[in-house]
C-alpha cells in the first residue's frame, strides 16, 4: 500500500463529517437531509509554503492513486498511527500548487 510521506506542519483537530444533500423543492427553499448517519473521519493538513518541487510530489502522487479513487496509508503525527485514507472528493489536479498549500489545507478521509 502507498504511504504519504509529505510531513505536514500541522493536521487540524480530525472532523467527523456527514454527507447530506440539498434537494430544491422550489426556487426559493431547498430540503436538506442525510443520505447516511455514518459519518466519515477527515484529516486536514496544513503544510503552509512549500516548494514547487514538492508540489509536484504531491500532485503526481495524487495522479498515480487516480485522484480521490484509490485509498493509501497516511501516519498520523498527532498519535503515530497508520490510517487507510483517500483524497477527499473536493481536491482537484489543479489545486497542488505551492499558492494552495500556502493558505488551504489538505483534506484527507478515512476509508
Amino acid at each position: 500500500m502507498p504511504v504519504w510521506t509529505f510531513r505536514p506542519q500541522q493536521v487540524y483537530a480530525e472532523t467527523m463529517v456527514f454527507p447530506a444533500r440539498i434537494n430544491n423543492v422550489t426556487l426559493a427553499k431547498g430540503v436538506v437531509g442525510l443520505d447516511d448517519f455514518t459519518a466519515v473521519r477527515q484529516f486536514r493538513l496544513q503544510y503552509g509554503p512549500v516548494t514547487s518541487d514538492s508540489a509536484l510530489a504531491m500532485r503526481t502522487f495524487f495522479l498515480d492513486r487516480s485522484g480521490p479513487y484509490e485509498p493509501f496509508d497516511f501516519v498520523n503525527p498527532n498519535d503515530s498511527l497508520i490510517y487507510r485514507v483517500r483524497f477527499a472528493s473536493t481536491m482537484k489536479l489543479e489545486l497542488f500548487t505551492p499558492s494552495f498549500f500556502a493558505a488551504n489545507p489538505l483534506i484527507l478521509e478515512v476509508v
